[in-house]
């Protein structure tokens, strides 16, 4: 199979996977924000905002190295994911630790503190584990294992979710199934690699795990940056306000995160095949990543454009009158679908050519900017204050990444993203004019049409294209 369709086959089956997991998801979450309260949802994501922490910074890295390791070595999967594994469970242990110690030191209210304890405790390390199972799966580039594995799972867990909570169980139950689930997961990773790899068992190696221990420094401090300041939001809602605060933000971004979280399993699967592709040509290379920021532009823009015309209707239909606060938060937070997207395909642009040390200083910019924003604006504008925030930082780090990636291709990316920006431009003041002047569908069609048009004329899309995919094809 030739590396484009690979590449379809594998961000197809992977992100089908996770696509089911998260619509599952999004209808527990809309089980627990629409029957079980704003305050109890607010509740369940400052809870989960910490397990997010664990599970982001356990991993230490390895979880974006692996793939790229084994997609290159097939034959080290053994030593490389047992001495992952040894890396990622004495992380994860010191890291709950540690927040443990910075929740007591918040100061929560008891009964909330209790349940943030109980689902460090049992939540994190199990996801950690099979997230690394998981990086080498994508390693070796058998996606379709991801998908035996998460969708009867997650119909279990969801389904068991929803019975639980309409029999009256807590919210605490929902951080046991998600620790079951993540035990089940990794499980069936473990059963289907021994029958795949009879000789197959976990084989730390102390040399490889000292020298990945310190080879994935500059990934666990981006991860760290990115995800320990990316939860800050809803931590400081939930002391400057309340949580129900964090309730009404939480389901404004819903949609937003639902969307984004496709991001990563995307970018898994490109990645193997970048990291061989800029070893072998350097020119391919830059095409596919000029070629996918393209593509990237023509699908999520006008996805942008759709969720600003039906913020209002899906808020409303969806979880009632008493969350209208959440309309302008998801009409906001929808400006940065786009910009997430590139940015982490860049980023990965970054890591597929040994730079990781500039995705370090990325994650450094991006978190100091996350919290200072929100610190800056949430006091001031509460829940606007924090999706502004939340738009700030992703530009930030957009611009950051853009500046990186354009530094190391040959190809002129920087030619390629003012067109782009100078379409979208045009396109957003003429969906805005007509938007202010409440024709809605007419806003959404003229403006689509108008962006099509610009990308056309201005020769951005063309003829050209075709022929960098069928020159693709022959790699």
């Amino acid at each position: 199979m030739n590396p484009v369709l690979k590449v379809l086959k594998n961000s197809t089956l992977l992100s089908v996977s996770i696509l089911f997991e998260r619509i599952a998801g999004l209808v527990l979450a809309w089980y627990v924000a629409r029957f079980i309260g704003r305050e109890l949802w607010g509740e369940y994501n400052t809870v989960l905002s910490f397990v997010l922490i664990g599970v982001s910074v356990g991993p230490w890295g390895l979880n974006t190295l692996l793939p790229r390791e084994i997609g290159r070595s097939h034959e080290k999967l053994k030593v490389y994911l047992g001495s992952s594994v040894v890396i990622g469970t004495a992380i994860t242990l010191i890291l709950v630790a540690i927040l443990a110690l910075v929740v007591y030191l918040i100061d929560y209210p008891p009964e909330l503190m209790r349940l943030i304890f109980l689902a460090l405790a049992i939540a994190v390390l199990p996801q950690v584990e099979g997230f690394l199972f998981e990086a080498a799966i994508i390693g070796i580039e058998r996606m379709e294992w991801v998908v035996i594995a998460r969708i009867p799972m997650t119909i279990l867990r969801i389904g068991a979710s929803l019975l639980l909570l309409h029999q009256g169980y807590q919210i605490r139950v929902l951080f046991i199934l998600l620790s079951l689930y993540h035990i089940g997961v990794t499980t069936i990773y473990f059963i289907i690699l021994k029958r795949t790899y009879p000789d197959f068992k976990l084989q730390p190696d102390w040399e490889q795990v000292r020298y990945f221990f310190y080879l994935t420094m500059p990934f666990a401090i981006a991860t760290g940056f990115t995800e320990i300041f990316g939860q800050v939001d809803k931590v400081i809602l939930s002391k400057l306000r309340d949580l129900e605060s964090v309730g009404v933000y939480s389901t404004g971004i819903l949609l937003i995160q639902l969307i984004i979280m496709l991001a990563p399993s995307i970018m898994d699967s490109l990645f193997p095949s970048l990291s061989r592709m800029f070893v072998q040509s350097q020119e391919k290379f830059d095409q596919l990543i000029l070629l996918i920021t393209k593509l990237f532009v023509l699908f999520f823009f006008p996805l942008t454009v759709v969720i600003l015309s039906l913020a209002e209707f899906v808020i409303l239909f969806g979880f009632g009158d008493d969350y209208f606060d959440s309309i302008a938060v998801l009409q906001i937070a929808a400006l940065i679908v786009l910009p997430s997207y590139v940015s982490r395909l860049w980023y990965r642009a970054t890591l597929a050519s040994n730079n990781e040390q500039k995705g370090i200083a990325v994650a450094i910019v991006g978190g100091l900017a996350q919290i200072g924003l929100n610190l800056l604006l949430i006091p001031q504008f509460g829940l606007l204050g924090a999706v502004y925030a939340l738009c700030g930082t992703v530009f930030i780090r957009t611009i950051h990444n853009f500046i990186n990636a354009n530094s190391i291709l040959n190809a002129d990316l920087r030619s390629l993203v003012l067109k782009l920006f100078g379409c979208i431009i045009l396109s957003g003041a003429v969906y805005w004019l007509l938007f202010m002047a409440d024709f809605n569908v007419l806003a959404l069609g003229i403006s689509l049409i108008v962006f099509g048009g610009a990308l056309v004329l201005s020769k951005t899309i063309g003829p050209d294209d075709v022929k960098g995919l069928q020159l693709l094809q022959k790699i």
